[in-house]
């Protein structure tokens, strides 16, 4: 009989091996059957993702901020799962982004600048977080994470916004009970920073935001343990 590949048993059931590279992507892989001279990898990355004023890569970036910040490191993101973050003692983490700007409030569609002004107070009071509540696969509907971080990219002047300045930046946190006592499936700013006290900047959220995670932790073990007697 012929060997079977540990890949690929008879049944064509397999598990990709952990250090398979799989469809993760280096910036220097090429395009195959494109010989164009800016075919490569990160030629995409830069048509598709160098804008951090979009919205969607902007809390792609806020999340990997927090990840980094709070010393929850991981290899990639994952779109999928429920939750942004978990740390490695099980505390589930999720992260909320905004800003004043987003790109289409800066760009017209041909690429044109638009004419705009400094953000203002009224702007601010427009701030919401949303998606704090979700529905599972059998519609249950609630707060999934234990720790919720709200990063606020507060630069009011478009000219001066820059997402790798971390002055830039405001963050606040909530726990799980927190929410559940508001009960609101969106936040304010304003409610956000009123319920959080003061907006932390990203040195004294590091510190803090670890502090926070290892109370939950505490907490979640000293909670009793279902039994599955």
């Amino acid at each position: 009989m012929e060997k079977q590949s540990p890949l690929h048993p008879e049944d064509g059931v397999f598990c990709l091996n952990p250090n398979h590279k799989g469809t993760r992507a280096e910036p220097e892989d090429c395009v195959i059957g494109l010989e164009a001279e800016q075919t490569k990898v990160k030629d995409f990355w830069r048509w598709a993702f160098s804008d951090f004023c979009d919205d969607a890569l902007k809390g792609d970036y806020a999340e990997w901020l927090v990840s980094i910040l709070l010393g929850v490191r991981t290899e990639r993101r994952r779109y999928w799962a429920n939750t942004d973050l978990v740390s490695q003692p099980g505390v589930r983490i999720e992260v909320k982004s905004s800003s004043y700007w987003q790109s289409w409030k800066l760009w017209e569609e041909t690429g044109k600048p638009k004419c705009v002004k400094v953000a203002g107070d009224k702007e601010r009071r427009r701030i919401r977080f949303a998606g704090l509540k979700v529905g599972d696969a059998v519609g249950n509907v609630g707060y999934k994470s234990d720790l919720y971080v709200f990063a606020f990219q507060a630069q009011r002047d478009p000219s001066l916004w820059n997402a790798f300045d971390l002055s830039q930046w405001e963050f606040y946190m909530l726990t799980k009970q927190e929410l559940e006592e508001i009960g609101a499936k969106s936040l304010s700013l304003d409610m956000v920073s009123s319920r959080s006290k003061k907006p932390m900047a990203a040195t004294e959220f590091s510190i803090e935001g670890r502090k926070k995670l290892r109370e939950i932790e505490l907490n979640k073990q000293q909670m009793p343990q279902p039994d599955t007697t």
